[in-house]
């Protein structure tokens, strides 16, 4: 994707490609504490996703997972997270804080990811 207009998007917080090469999990974290404009960059999802799949149009399967703090659980979010859910292909988890710091990522052998980041649980 070098020197193309979009290669900018395609870093995200992580990913995982099956062996096969026909299956990619997209994880863009979002994180925020306080109010503010930045709170708007989770309605970008469906369209980074649109970019991925132009880029990558071999891959048959995609999950683009959007892991937000727990800021996002608020009512005034509520539509938002309704909006993106209505994608099959965009799945919206919370992190929530713990008291004991892990790292676990796993693929089941249906394609649901299973992911533990740091001192956060993810729901």
């Amino acid at each position: 994707m070098q020197g193309t207009s979009t290669s900018r998007l395609f870093k995200p917080d992580g990913a995982y490609v099956t062996d096969d090469r026909e299956t990619v999990v997209i994880l863009e974290c979002k994180y925020q504490s306080v109010p503010g404009s930045a709170d708007e960059k989770i309605l970008n999802s469906p369209t980074k996703l649109a970019l991925y799949k132009r880029a990558y149009p071999r891959v048959k399967r995609w999950r683009y997972i959007l892991v937000l703090s727990e800021w996002f659980k608020q009512p005034k979010y509520e539509e938002w997270l309704d909006v993106l859910r209505e994608h099959p292909e965009i799945h919206v988890w919370f992190a929530t804080r713990t008291d004991e710091p892990h790292v676990k990522f796993e693929v089941d052998t249906d394609g649901r990811v299973n992911l533990l980041l740091c001192d956060y649980v993810i729901s």
